[in-house]
């Protein structure tokens, strides 16, 4: 079926008469199957997802004998979700780990005002049980993503703030991800970033542990005693490390906040680590991805970033010769001024044998022109770049 249409790239071409012809009669016949009773098999609801994309290009009236079949569904009985009896009954369609896959493609293909009618009638009473629930929360995920109003967006991410603690104890950072979106994309006034620093019991005052306290999903009185604990010596007398704790959940929040330029509270947190903070963090696989966000974003200025890499110049040898390590190596090259340019170099030069030995190393000594940097300097590397794109342009002119 997909091999006419490449929806999920973003292709714009439209569809050869002779393929919209045959989705038609395939989802014709399809139709008169038992379409329900196939959107919550594995092998079933793919396909309906699928058709759904492609039908969404072809504007056909096939289209929406699909979409009214798949929203007969939400007229089944809905269920009462054990333990959120107090919120009345869950629409059961979107609870299938199946099924829910098709209401989720089903939203993306509906119109403003088909979404704006799905919204308030089966989902606007249960938004909160269903951002908690396992399952479900992927489809609030999709909703706040294609919410057909700012109206709808504010009263969805204001029920999301309202549970924020919850959602971070249930590690569905997806939602909080998806109300953070929602906010940019909106313009919304809601004040996320405040609601995170009331959740994680932050003081008004203080944010320099804020960055901490998100990446461990900690909250900052458990973390000070963490940090006190950290003070005292150990049994035979030898100093503690304060070791800084990184979380999955965590690093894909920040991932969110940086891309979006949310670092005003972050900042002291991120350009106040330690060497060895910052080695822990930039070669975690897990914590890398949010360093890398913070120095990739591009609402985040230059300034801030130009702080960070500061701090972590000196170690940058021990991050060029791992994996995670490197790619924060070449993020950090690729937005330093000449000055930290040098610095970068001075010090992977210092340890050519170490980095050159790794393979990945290799990698970043090749991509940061090390070798000519040796031999002329930071000038050098620039005629080796510039040498470089006339040559790529030439081979692109032939």
């Amino acid at each position: 079926l997909s091999s006419g249409i490449n929806a999920e790239y973003g292709e714009t071409t439209s569809p050869h008469p002779s393929l919209r012809r045959a989705l038609h009669k395939f989802t014709k016949r399809l139709l008169k199957e038992d379409t329900r009773a196939m959107m919550g098999t594995g092998e079933g609801a793919p396909l309906v997802c699928t058709l759904l994309h492609l039908l969404h290009r072809t504007e056909g009236k096939a289209l929406t004998q699909l979409k009214e079949v798949i929203l007969s569904a939400f007229q089944d009985k809905e269920t009462e979700y054990k333990g959120y009896e107090k919120y009345g009954a869950l629409p059961s369609v979107v609870l299938d780990s199946k099924s829910s896959f098709v209401i989720q493609a089903l939203v993306k293909v509906m119109t403003k005002s088909e979404l704006e009618d799905l919204y308030n009638v089966h989902f606007k009473a249960v938004v909160v049980p269903l951002c908690l629930h396992p399952v479900a929360n992927y489809t609030v995920q999709t909703l706040l993503e294609c919410a057909p109003s700012k109206a709808i967006a504010l009263e969805m991410v204001s029920q999301v703030v309202g549970i924020l603690e919850d959602l971070l104890a249930e590690s569905a950072t997806g939602v909080v991800v998806a109300a953070i979106k929602a906010c940019h994309h909106h313009s919304l006034s809601c004040d996320v970033m405040g609601e995170l620093r009331k959740a994680f019991h932050l003081p008004p005052d203080d944010s320099s542990l804020f960055f901490r306290c998100l990446m461990s999903m900690t909250t900052h009185d458990v973390l000070l005693e963490k940090i006190e604990a950290s003070k005292k010596p150990t049994q035979s007398g030898k100093p503690r490390r304060d070791r800084f704790e990184a979380t999955l959940v965590g690093s894909l929040l920040l991932q969110a906040l940086f891309n979006l330029g949310k670092v005003d509270s972050l900042e002291e947190g991120v350009c106040g680590l330690s060497e060895d903070h910052i080695v822990y963090l930039s070669t975690n696989p897990q914590s890398s991805h949010a360093i890398q966000a913070f120095l990739s974003s591009l609402t985040i200025p230059l300034v801030t970033k130009h702080r960070f890499i500061k701090s972590a110049v000196f170690v940058m040898d021990k991050l060029a010769v791992s994996a995670p390590g490197s790619h924060i190596v070449d993020a950090a090259w690729k937005v330093s001024d000449e000055a930290l340019k040098t610095s970068i170099a001075q010090v992977l030069v210092e340890k050519e044998q170490a980095v050159k030995d790794s393979k990945h190393g290799a990698i970043i000594w090749r991509n940061c022109h090390l070798k000519q940097f040796k031999t002329g300097g930071l000038k050098a590397v620039e005629d080796s770049v510039r040498r470089k794109k006339r040559k790529l342009e030439q081979f692109l002119e032939l």
